[in-house]
C-alpha cells in the first residue's frame, strides 16, 4: 500500500519516480465529478446541475447559450492535470538520458495506445450492442471491461517479461475475435466509432508532449506557441481562408483512387479522422499553461526535502485556503447568472487577495504556491477579459474565454489542495480521490461497464432509472452513492497496484 505522508513527494535520489498526489487528487476530483455529471438525472434538476448549453428540461443543445456551471469545469480540469504531468512524466526520463527524438517516439506512442483504448471504450459498451444479445450484453460489457487490464494493464506479480508479452497478446487476440463477430446493430466494428473524450485525449497527449519537448527549456517560447494557435484560430473563422481549406482536410485524397475504395473498406488507409482532428488542438490553450505548473512541481521536487517548514502563519494559509473555493463558486455563479462585470470586479479582487496572501516565499512549498497562484491568477483574468468575445463563455462550441478561465480555475484548485494536504496534512483523508486519480481510465468506464450491468443482472437497474425521473434530487443521491462505489472499487485496484495504463 502506498505510505502516505504529509509530504506528497517522497524520494532518494533524483533518478527515482516521484509523485505529485496534489495531481493525483486534481485529477481524481475530475474524474469522478464527470462521472456524476454523466450519471446524474436529466430533466428537473437546476440549470446549473447540468451543462450551460444543454439545460433542463429538455436539454436540446442552444450553441448561442453562454454561461458556465461546475459540469463544463469536469474536462478542463482533467486535461488541466494531464497537461502538469508531461513534464512530470517526461523530465525524468530526459535527465536519465532519453534523448528528446525517443521521448516523441514515446508520446507518439502512448497516442495511438490511447486511440486504441478510445475505440475499444466505444465497442465494449453495452449500450452500443446490439439488443439480440438480451441480457447477455450486461455479462460481456462486464467481462470485456475485465479484458482491459491484460491489454493496458499494469499488474504488480513479477512475471517474466515473456509471460507478460504473452498475457497481451492474448488479451488483444481475445478482443479481435470478439469484435471480429460483435452485432451493435447497424453494422460491426468500426474502427471510426469511438469514446469521443478519450479521442480528445489521445490528440492532446501527444501534441501537448510535443510542444513541452521541444520548448522545455524555453518558456518564452512555449506560450509562443499559443500565440500561433491563437493565430490559426482566428483566421480559421474566416469564410475561404487556407487555413480553413487546409484544416478541413485529413484525408490523403490520391490514395483512395489508387485503391479505388468505393466500398470504404480501405478507409483508415486514406482517412486519418480515426486518429486525429486538428479542432482538438484548441484544448492546448489549457494544456500548454498547465505545462507550465508542471514544471513549477518538477522546481519544486527537486528542491524539497522530507519536512515542510512553516513559515507563513495559520490565518494565511486558512484565509487562502477559504479564498480559493469563494472565488470558484462566485466565478461560477456570476457567469451563469450572466453578472459579467460584477464577476469580473469580484473576481479581481479575489485574486488580489490570494496573492496578497501568497507573497513572500521562505520556503520550497511557500515559493510553489506563490508561482502557482500568479500564474492562475494571469489565465483566469486574461479569460475574464475575453469572456464578451465570441459571444460568451462557453463549453461547446468552446470560446477562447472557457480555456482561460478554466485554467485559471484549475490553477487556483491545485493551490488550494496543496494547502489541505501539506500544511493540514489532510492526504489521508484524501486517498479515494488519490487512488482514482493514479487510475482514471478504469473509474472512467466502470460505470458504463461494471455498475450499471451489475444493477441490471440483479433487476435494479430499470427502478433506480424509474427513481431518477419520479425523484430527481432523490435519483440525484443514488447517483452520488454509485459514484462512491466506483471510487471505491477504483480504489482497490489501486491499492492492489493494479493499473490502467495508456
Amino acid at each position: 500500500m502506498t505510505d502516505f505522508k504529509l509530504m506528497s513527494v517522497q524520494f532518494n535520489s533524483i533518478s527515482e519516480p516521484k509523485r505529485i498526489y496534489s495531481l493525483d487528487i486534481l485529477r481524481g476530483i475530475a474524474i469522478l465529478l464527470m462521472l456524476l455529471a454523466n450519471n446524474e438525472p436529466f430533466g428537473s434538476l437546476p440549470s446549473w446541475m447540468y451543462h450551460a448549453q444543454t439545460p433542463p428540461p429538455t436539454h436540446q443543445f442552444n450553441p448561442q447559450l453562454p454561461g458556465l456551471t461546475w459540469v463544463d469545469l469536469v474536462f478542463p480540469f482533467f486535461i488541466f492535470s494531464m497537461g502538469a504531468a508531461i513534464p512530470l512524466s517526461l523530465e525524468r526520463r530526459l535527465n536519465n538520458g532519453l534523448s528528446k527524438s525517443r521521448a516523441v517516439l514515446v508520446s507518439l506512442k502512448r497516442w495511438f495506445f490511447l486511440v486504441g483504448f478510445a475505440v475499444y471504450a466505444k465497442h465494449i459498451s453495452p449500450y452500443y450492442l446490439a439488443d439480440s444479445y438480451g441480457e447477455w450484453k450486461w455479462v460481456i460489457a462486464i467481462l470485456l471491461y475485465l479484458l482491459m487490464f491484460s491489454i493496458w494493464g499494469r499488474l504488480p506479480w513479477a512475471m517474466h517479461r515473456k509471460i507478460r508479452l504473452l498475457i497481451k497478446s492474448a488479451g488483444i487476440a481475445a478482443a479481435a475475435v470478439f469484435f471480429a463477430f460483435a452485432d451493435y446493430g447497424d453494422k460491426g466494428f468500426d474502427i471510426y466509432r469511438n469514446d469521443i473524450i478519450l479521442f480528445v485525449l489521445s490528440n492532446l497527449a501527444f501534441w501537448g508532449a510535443l510542444c513541452w519537448i521541444l520548448t522545455r527549456n524555453n518558456i518564452v517560447l512555449r506560450f509562443g506557441v499559443l500565440a500561433f494557435i491563437l493565430a490559426v484560430r482566428l483566421v480559421s473563422q474566416v469564410d475561404g481562408s487556407w487555413i480553413s481549406q487546409a484544416g478541413s482536410f485529413i484525408q490523403v485524397p490520391f490514395l483512395k483512387e489508387m485503391l479505388h475504395d468505393k466500398g470504404g473498406h480501405w478507409r483508415w488507409v486514406y482517412d486519418y479522422s480515426w486518429f486525429l482532428n486538428w479542432s482538438f488542438l484548441k484544448y492546448l490553450f489549457i494544456i500548454i499553461p498547465a505545462t507550465a505548473v508542471g514544471d513549477l512541481f518538477n522546481e519544486w521536487a527537486r528542491k524539497s526535502d522530507s519536512s515542510l517548514v512553516r513559515e507563513w502563519s495559520r490565518w494565511r494559509y486558512l484565509i487562502a485556503a477559504f479564498l480559493v473555493p469563494l472565488l470558484i463558486i462566485t466565478t461560477l455563479v456570476g457567469l451563469q447568472s450572466r453578472l459579467v462585470l460584477g464577476t469580473f470586479a469580484v473576481g479581481l479582487l479575489l485574486s488580489a487577495a490570494i496573492v496578497f496572501i501568497a507573497r513572500s516565499s521562505e520556503n520550497p512549498t511557500e515559493f510553489l504556491l506563490n508561482k502557482l497562484i500568479r500564474n492562475a491568477v494571469f489565465w483566469y483574468l486574461l479569460g475574464l477579459i475575453l469572456e464578451p468575445y465570441e459571444g460568451g463563455i462557453k463549453k461547446d462550441p468552446s470560446t477562447i474565454s472557457y480555456y482561460f478561465v478554466t485554467a485559471g480555475l484549475a490553477g487556483f484548485s491545485a493551490a488550494g489542495i496543496i494547502i489541505l494536504v501539506h500544511y493540514y496534512g489532510l492526504l489521508k483523508y484524501l486517498k479515494l480521490f488519490v487512488y482514482n486519480g493514479q487510475n482514471p481510465m478504469a473509474a472512467y468506464l466502470a460505470a458504463q461497464n461494471v455498475f450499471w450491468p451489475a444493477l441490471a443482472l440483479i433487476n435494479l437497474r430499470e427502478p433506480i432509472t424509474g427513481v431518477y425521473t419520479e425523484y430527481p434530487w432523490l435519483g440525484f443521491c443514488i447517483t452520488v452513492i454509485l459514484v462512491a462505489a466506483i471510487g471505491i472499487w477504483v480504489s482497490l485496484f489501486s491499492k492492489k497496484k493494479i493499473y490502467l495504463r495508456t
